[in-house]
């Protein structure tokens, strides 16, 4: 299953194409780099707020869910469509949300969700083949 961002927002459209997912990156002046590390700022990063959407029209009104993720640094030429990796959960919980909103009458926005759990899933397996790998492994699973 391919897990790149490109790839999800293709399978969406075919899994669910009544319902439209978005990002939208929010630059966030407020946001203070409270870390050990340089302040990124200083580096040329800047902070941003980030909100996934899922939308659909459910008998002649638009309904949405969200799912928010503010402290998100990035380069303003470069912003990353994964989101630091969080791209599936957000799209999850937005169409987690919408669903909710819309008193559990749109049935693409479960099919989304699900998808969702399989790449999320995915990307755990992902994850767990890439540790077992990695040099500094302590230990290894009876």
């Amino acid at each position: 299953m391919d897990t790149r961002p490109q790839a999800i927002m293709r399978a969406l459209r075919k899994i669910a194409p009544s319902v439209e997912f978005s990002v939208e990156h929010y630059e966030d002046p407020t946001e203070v780099w409270e870390g050990p590390d340089p302040n990124p700022r200083d580096e040329g990063f800047e902070a941003y707020s980030v909100t996934v959407s899922a939308s659909a029209i459910w008998k002649g009104k638009r309904l949405t869910g969200n799912a928010y993720l503010s402290g998100v640094w990035e380069k303003p030429d470069k912003i990353d469509p994964d989101i630091g990796g969080y791209l599936p959960q957000m799209l999850e919980l937005a169409a987690k949300e919408l669903y909710i909103v819309s008193g559990k009458k749109i049935p693409e926005a479960v099919k989304a969700h699900m998808y969702l759990e399989r790449v999320l899933a995915e990307r755990h397996q992902e994850q767990e083949r890439a540790y077992r790998g990695h040099p500094f492994r302590q230990w290894e699973p009876e």
